[in-house]
């Protein structure tokens, strides 16, 4: 017999076939003439009811089964083959893609998972708000996935390169361009000396590079140049505090950062000093729903992202 694919049943939420004309073929049962004892025959292959094609098929037409519904595309030089969506596919996929997983789909009407979601745009068919209540929604998760799991590295799994380390294999230029050990860092190319001065545009401060020292992590090798300047005057910085400079003083350019336009406070005083609740309440307010305004935007695209 042909192989048996699942039919939808109406109202019921469960996965299936749609019920038109074409999908009562779905089942195994072939097409049926009007008069009894016509035995429903695929016009390319021959295969009927009770002689499947090889590895099984099932009726996408009236007289043609889904093994010769195949056709060879030729995509840059390389044989690939495809199915074409019939009218009963695209039926089911209308009915079941608003809840379901699209690999769930794809096995049903043997397609992959992408050619799913590929169709469903072009149909215009969305997911319905609602469909992470399916009880089989976690199958979104990539991280849930069957083909996720079946792909995951078991625990006691012998790694691929076990064994294989070669001390000294440097092909290429590769031994060229590899990092020697105790390399001084004034041999690399994009070296900056000690003392370079540059703007920290995250930060909006001119920063001074103050050693080459490798056991310090690189963004710290880089110092303010206004709290060198304070502590030239007064020594090291106290714990808990900041040197900033005075409302209306600062300045990026080097000769300009003198210690009558730097003050020292406390964290908590240079936060008081910037909190938005020094604005009137009419600001503070609108900059409040401002940023809940672009949650609720970020959260409506992200649910508009197709998942697997």
């Amino acid at each position: 017999m042909k192989a048996k694919q699942p039919q939808v049943v109406p109202g019921s939420g469960r996965l299936g076939k749609a019920g038109s004309a074409g999908a009562r073929a779905v089942c195994g049962c072939a097409p049926r003439g009007k008069g009894a004892g016509i035995v429903a025959r695929c016009r390319q292959c021959g295969c009927t009811d009770t002689q499947a094609c090889a590895g099984g098929c099932w009726w996408v037409e009236p007289d043609l089964c889904s093994s010769c519904a195949l056709v060879v595309t030729n995509s840059r030089g390389i044989q690939a083959s495809r199915r074409r969506w019939t009218a009963d596919e695209d039926e089911t996929l209308r009915i079941n893609f608003p809840m379901w997983p699209a690999f769930l789909i794809g096995h049903l009407v043997g397609h992959s998972a992408s050619s799913v979601y590929q169709r469903a745009a072009r149909l215009g068919i969305e997911k319905h708000p609602d469909h992470w209540r399916n009880p089989m929604a976690h199958l979104w998760n990539s991280t849930g996935h069957p083909n996720a799991i079946a792909s995951r590295i078991k625990p006691g799994t012998v790694p691929a390169n076990k064994g294989l380390r070669r001390p000294g294999y440097a092909p290429g230029r590769m031994a060229e361009t590899m990092f020697k050990k105790g390399r001084p860092a004034r041999e690399a190319h994009n070296y900056l000396p000690i003392g370079t001065e540059k703007i920290d545009v995250k930060r909006n401060n001119l920063v001074r590079k103050v050693t080459d020292d490798p056991s310090v992590f690189p963004a710290m090798r880089w110092r303010p140049v206004a709290v060198l300047v304070w502590e030239a005057a007064n020594g090291p910085l106290p714990k808990g505090h900041v040197v900033r400079f005075r409302d209306g003083m600062k300045t990026l350019v080097s000769a300009e950062i003198t210690l009558d336009r730097l003050e020292l406070v406390t964290l908590a005083e240079n936060m008081r000093r910037n909190t938005l609740h020094n604005y009137p309440k009419e600001i503070t307010r609108a900059i409040q729903l401002r940023g809940a305004l672009n949650r609720q935007i970020n959260r409506l695209n992200r649910e508009d992202r197709p998942h697997e």
